[in-house]
């Protein structure tokens, strides 16, 4: 058993999801890529959790929930096969593979955690009813708290107890089959990248950007994180555009009669 790095790699988990999807707005902290690193560092092979979360990172690229289509949580399978692939020194392919499944069992979790979240909209409505505003803030910050320990729970339980049953596992697994999991792995990726691809596509001038980030990549040898840092600029290059435009559509808006608006309050 490895409780202490069950309980370390589970807190980084539970702040990361706590700051990420209830107190910070949603920075998309809660990724692979993020939590990658973190759960190498505090693993002690930071090296090992960065390549893992950006491996792992490619698999979830272009994945969104749309509608009632909930998809697989990448940050839950990627903090959970990273930290089994440093603690059983298996292979990164092994990871790709697991990262998936268990994310899809991060669905189902997310899934209860919601419905334990409204067990609590009564307290709320009273709160409300009541006019208890400093109240209904503290219960905010205490309830969004309690619901992510679920989910890290879940993380400490299958990093303390299931390591070494994992180990055991792929231990015993014949090899050709292990081979298969390397390959289907190692194919998740371009999965990532084909969905991002399309996403693109279906975007006009979007493929433009990401075939310049190729064509510096390939003919010019540039390194990523300059394509990165151009990519950025660019993006700000976008926005201040978009935001020229609004602004133009806005002037060139007539200006409303007061008593209009005063009609259409009253409608």
């Amino acid at each position: 058993m490895m409780i202490v790095q069950g309980l370390l790699v589970a807190l980084v988990f539970y702040v990361i999801s706590l700051l990420s999807l209830s107190w910070c707005a949603n920075p998309m902290l809660d990724r692979p890529i993020v939590l990658g690193p973190l759960v190498g560092l505090v693993l002690g092979d930071l090296r090992q959790g960065i390549l893992l979360g950006a491996s792992i990172e490619l698999i979830f690229l272009g994945v969104a929930s749309i509608g009632p289509s909930m998809p697989a949580n990448a940050g839950l399978g990627g903090t959970i096969a990273t930290a089994f692939v440093i603690l059983t020194g298996a292979d990164m392919e092994v990871a790709l593979a697991l990262a998936v499944p268990i994310g899809l069992l991060g669905v189902f979790t997310f899934e209860l955690q919601k419905l334990i979240t409204a067990s609590f909209l009564p307290m709320f409505d009273r709160f409300v009813e009541t006019g208890n505003t400093r109240a209904y803030d503290r219960a905010i910050l205490w309830v969004s708290a309690l619901v992510y320990c679920f989910q890290a729970s879940l993380v400490f339980l299958c990093i303390a107890f299931g390591t070494h049953s994992i180990d055991v596992m792929l231990a015993a697994i014949p090899a050709p089959i292990i081979d298969g999991i390397k390959v289907a792995g190692g194919m998740l990726p371009a999965v990532g990248l084909g969905i991002l691809t399309i996403m693109l596509l279906g975007k006009k001038g979007a493929f433009l950007y990401y075939l310049l980030g190729f064509v510096l990549v390939i003919f010019f040898n540039v390194s990523t994180t300059a394509v990165a840092l151009i990519a950025f600029i660019l993006a700000g290059v976008e926005l201040y555009r978009e935001l020229d435009f609004q602004a133009m559509v806005k002037l060139k808006q007539p200006a409303a009669d007061p008593a209009e608006k005063e009609e259409e309050f009253f409608l």
